[in-house]
């Protein structure tokens, strides 16, 4: 569940398939640094508000391993709009806010790291991987952008993550849950 948060630390290039066919959601898809060190106190902190399985059909490879390169994912997905800035130490920062989602208690910092350079007309969204149980506002996920039109299979195009200061949890912020493929 924790593997697909995986963060790298600056945009990369994306490794072409033809030299290495690998899924969006691996680390092995891009050409940065990466680091993976989030890890969930789910007894006391943090729940879990997404599933990640495998589809069943490709669970079983014919050498018995389980390749698959796609995920299934279901949790609450809302769309977001994306801008840049320059962080303290000059560097770019990639800031979201949520276009039909949850209006925010101020001061909350939504952050998002890319895998590669995103181009500015991608239309992204966020999926919720994991929140606080209760207090405070604190978030983490995947950002992700649909392969084609039909909204069925998806690209991992990066991860996020919001610190939020506030009354209670985000429970009901989340809008409705929903199944996406990334691939």
């Amino acid at each position: 569940f924790e593997e697909v948060l995986w963060k790298c630390s600056q945009p990369g290039q994306r490794i072409d398939p033809a030299d290495l066919d690998v899924p969006s959601w691996s680390w092995l898809s891009v050409d940065a640094p990466v680091h993976n060190k989030q890890r969930f106190d789910y007894e006391r902190a943090f729940k879990q508000v997404a599933t990640v399985t495998k589809p069943l059909s490709a669970r079983y490879a014919a050498d018995g391993l389980g390749h698959s390169k796609s995920l299934i994912i279901q949790g609450p997905l809302l769309k977001i709009s994306w801008s840049t800035s320059r962080n303290q130490f000059g560097k770019t920062a990639y800031i979201f806010r949520f276009i039909d989602g949850p209006n925010l208690p101020r001061p909350s910092k939504c952050d998002w790291y890319p895998d590669v350079v995103p181009d500015e007309d991608w239309d992204l969204s966020v999926i919720t991987m994991v929140l606080t149980k209760s207090g405070g506002c604190e978030a983490h996920g995947l950002v992700v952008k649909p392969n084609d039109v039909s909204g069925i299979s998806w690209a991992r195009v990066g991860v996020w993550q919001i610190f939020g200061y506030g009354d209670g949890g985000m429970d009901a912020i989340w809008g409705k849950r929903e199944t996406i493929t990334v691939v």
